[in-house]
């Protein structure tokens, strides 16, 4: 499995991935006007696993990776500040 970190912007996007099988990692910038995005991720074998924060602009992208088969997490930030803390490390 494929596990994407996406750092989401209206133009481009900056990813860092695990190929959990290899142990491959990686990073790199994918400009959307140019096509680098839907490039690189049609390349892709499934399963593929996204993780993202929800942006309102980015709906093009989530349907263009699920189309393809790819599994899409998105995260809310506020959502994340709101939790309570484990108490680790505080």
């Amino acid at each position: 499995m494929m596990i994407i970190g996406c750092d989401f912007h209206p133009s481009w996007q900056q990813i860092s991935w695990l190929d959990a099988e290899t142990g491959e990692t990686g990073e790199r910038k994918l400009v959307h006007a140019s096509g680098d995005a839907k490039r690189f991720y049609e390349q892709l074998a499934a399963p593929v696993l996204i993780g993202m924060e929800a942006t309102g602009n980015s709906q093009w992208f989530i349907e263009l990776v699920e189309d393809l088969g790819a599994l899409v997490k998105k995260v809310v930030f506020c959502e994340i500040m709101r939790r309570p803390r484990s108490g680790i490390g505080t």
